[in-house]
């Protein structure tokens, strides 16, 4: 052997040798041998943890007023009827949709559930249930207009906006105010129709015209307040229906009633207050004496 190859064996290190690994302790090993529960998943699991959730949440609060906003669109193909509002408008192309395709009712009926905080026309109405195959959208409408007289509220105003190229949607916006008002109770003071075009821009769309500038679609976006706001069953239950009360309702009157209580005590102390003072002022300007 060389002297290198001495010099480079010398350097090597010594070869460690084969010892067996310890097995790696588990999570279901302990050492008190008893295995640890796991916490169910799925669905078992999502569900224990929004119950949890909705027993620590505090109580739904009785709001004066709420704010909704809506928005939909549909595409415009030769062979559907075109109806908004209710209202059947002529037209050579209409809303392709699951239901009707009426889209300002769409609308209004998200506004309203968004003002409410429930979930959406889309969850309420589902287009893969055949239920709703061709149905009418005043149906939804009135379901959301349930709701909303549900839970205490009433229509404050809405503000709806029609968006398409054609057919021009000016002429038609009276008669569809009208049959709006009829379908939610409102008067027509606090419900506005205008209509709008995308002046054939792109803005709606990344292709050449956008959709609604091409007359490929119609859209709608609303944005509605409502009023009242009194707690019911159903109010305080939520909407799961896990049960509730009008806990919170009858402590709300119970609460008015005391103030307007106090407020006619104190009225009638300060109109004896002022008579008093009234009659001693002039009884010493007579020049009575006590």
């Amino acid at each position: 052997m060389s002297a290198t190859a001495t010099v480079r064996a010398a350097a090597a290190p010594a070869a460690r040798p084969c010892t067996a690994r310890a097995p790696r302790a588990t999570p279901s090993s302990s050492s008190s041998g008893i295995a640890p529960t796991r916490q169910p998943r799925g669905r078992t699991g999502r569900g224990a943890l929004r119950a949890a959730a909705a027993a620590a949440a505090p109580e739904a609060p009785t709001l004066p007023f709420r704010v909704g906003h809506g928005w939909d669109l549909h595409r415009l193909e030769p062979g559907y009827p075109l109806i908004v509002g209710g209202i059947d408008i002529p037209h050579d192309r209409g809303c392709v949709a699951h239901s009707d395709g009426d889209v300002l009712l769409h609308t209004v009926v998200d506004a309203i559930l968004g003002a409410l905080c429930l979930p959406d026309i889309g969850q309420l109405f589902p287009d893969t249930d055949p239920k709703w195959k061709g149905a009418r959208s005043d149906i939804f409408l009135k379901e959301a207009v349930r709701l909303m007289r549900e839970r205490g509220y009433t229509i404050g105003n809405i503000d709806c906006t029609i968006i398409a190229q054609r057919p021009k949607m000016s002429p038609h916006k009276e008669a569809i105010r009208d049959n709006l008002c009829q379908m939610l109770g409102a008067h027509p003071s606090v419900v506005n129709i205008k209509a709008k075009t995308h002046e054939k821009s792109r803005s709606a769309s990344p292709e050449v015209g956008g959709p609604a500038g091409r007359r490929q679609a119609a859209g709608v976006t609303a944005s509605i307040t409502l009023g009242g706001g009194k707690q019911s069953k159903a109010a305080a239950a939520g909407w799961s229906g896990s049960g509730g009360s009008t806990e919170t309702a009858n402590s709300v009157d119970s609460q008015a009633r005391l103030m307007m209580f106090i407020f006619v005590v104190g009225a009638a102390f300060g109109v004896a207050l002022l008579f008093a003072s009234v009659s001693h002022a002039a009884y010493q300007l007579t020049g009575g004496s006590s």
